[in-house]
């Protein structure tokens, strides 16, 4: 997301670029026969850092998460983990 300030309010636009660098990193992936954990799609995909922000787990510019929303990241990673580790979709 980028941001600019136009006098007391930001305004905000995603860039436009991720969907096509999601989609080279599956292609890669598959091809490598790399596991992958699509934190996009798990978001909620095209403008969930918006609902994030509302949320209340980004900064004010919705670049970064704060702590609350680190912690949600890495609970959702671990909570896919154990999903696949309880599958055996991995060796």
């Amino acid at each position: 997301v980028r941001g600019g300030k136009s006098r007391k309010s930001y305004y905000y636009t995603a860039n436009p670029r991720i969907a096509e660098i999601r989609g080279q990193l599956l292609k890669l992936a598959q091809v490598r026969n790399l596991s992958v954990w699509d934190f996009y799609t798990v978001m909620g995909g095209h403008g969930s850092v918006a609902k994030w922000n509302k949320a209340g787990l980004t900064d004010k510019r919705r670049i970064h998460f704060n702590r609350t929303g680190y912690t949600m990241q890495g609970y959702l990673l671990w909570k896919a983990i154990m999903k696949a580790y309880s599958s055996q979709q991995f060796n």
